[in-house]
Order: structure tokens, then C-alpha cells, then sequence
């Protein structure tokens, strides 16, 4: 989804990321939590959804973007 350079050179990309994620996410079921790990290399944004079925769907629908 983005790159730690890519992160350290837009200060509001991780607000950005985060609502972006959250918005196309809560689509598919009630979210908990969403985690952009910014300084990890493969660009990694973790959601936690409140029931599980709703992850599976996630993952079919944005796993790998």
C-alpha cells in the first residue's frame, strides 16, 4: 500500500492511509481497530474487525493492494 520512504516523506499519509482503509473497510462490517505499521517495509495496514466473518471478506476484497 505505500513505502516507509513513501511514509517518512508525506507527513499526513498515515492519517491518509488510515481513513482511506477505514472507509472502504467498515463497508464490509463493524471495524475495531485500524494499524498502519508505517515503518514496516511491505507498506502493512492491519484491521480488526468485530467479527470474523467480516475479515474473511476483507481479505478477499483488498488482500495484496
Amino acid at each position: 500500500m505505500f513505502t516507509p520512504a513513501e511514509m517518512r516523506s508525506d507527513a499526513n499519509l498515515k492519517t491518509k492511509m488510515k481513513s482511506d482503509v477505514e472507509e472502504e473497510c467498515v463497508k464490509l462490517g463493524p471495524i475495531e481497530l485500524v494499524k498502519v505499521c508505517e515503518n514496516h517495509p511491505q507498506g502493512v495496514v492491519s484491521v480488526r474487525f468485530k467479527d470474523i466473518k467480516d475479515a474473511h471478506k476483507c481479505i478477499e476484497l483488498i488482500n495484496g493492494r
